[in-house]
């Protein structure tokens, strides 16, 4: 019996010694690509090879406007239909605010999550979810969804890789949300200056103006 048990912890032991590893892939996807859509899919193959993953999806919470949409999905896909926005009440939302202020992990084999991971992931996941908190802002909440494959269950070992995964996923966000920000400037910048050209009636700001 000890045998076995020497034998296991040794296999453990080399599993997440390679997870290290690849760690490194992970953050250097997670800054390498600006947008999540793009680097999601990369990350999550490379996890599978560690994680009993089935799908992984990015889901954003919005506390002003009471909805949560999906930004990103990897791995197998599902109908597009599944992924809708939801609209919450604003008691769901206030549940989900204080799961991002005390900072849980929710796991769908606690009672305490479940009610909250109902609200959060896009469809009926029959097979086992974890979700985490990804991200620092502050109306609106990325979270990340790893749901598992077979129904096989999480492990401790691999709720402890998820946990070290937090932080090359919340840069990945970060980067995503910024490029948003600067494509929604870059469309306001360009609609003030067509709305000036109608007015003055030229086609292009570099038009000669005849006086």
């Amino acid at each position: 019996m000890i045998d076995k048990n020497v034998k296991y912890n040794r296999k453990i032991a080399n599993k997440m010694e390679k997870f290290k590893e690849i760690l490194y892939d992970v953050w250097r996807e997670a800054c390498r690509n600006i947008t999540i859509t793009e680097s999601l899919p990369v990350i999550s193959k490379m996890l599978a090879r560690y994680l009993p993953l089935k799908e992984v999806i990015i889901r954003r919470v919005d506390f002003e406007n009471y909805t949560i949409d999906t930004l990103a999905v990897a791995l197998k896909r599902r109908e597009d239909k599944i992924y809708r926005p939801r609209i919450c009440t604003k008691g769901h939302i206030n549940q989900i605010r204080a799961y991002y202020k005390n900072n849980e992990i929710l796991y769908s084999d606690k009672k305490n999550s479940r009610e909250i991971l109902s609200l959060i992931i896009p469809y009926n996941a029959y097979s086992l979810v974890i979700a985490v908190k990804i991200g620092k802002q502050k109306q609106i909440m990325p979270i990340i969804i790893f749901i598992t494959n077979n129904r096989i269950k999480f492990e401790s070992r691999h709720r402890d890789m998820i946990k070290i995964l937090v932080e090359p996923f919340t840069i990945a966000i970060e980067n995503d949300f910024r490029l948003r920000e600067i494509n929604k400037l870059r469309e306001a910048a360009e609609a003030d200056k067509k709305t000036l050209l109608t007015k003055l009636r030229r086609m292009d700001i570099t038009d000669t103006v005849i006086g």
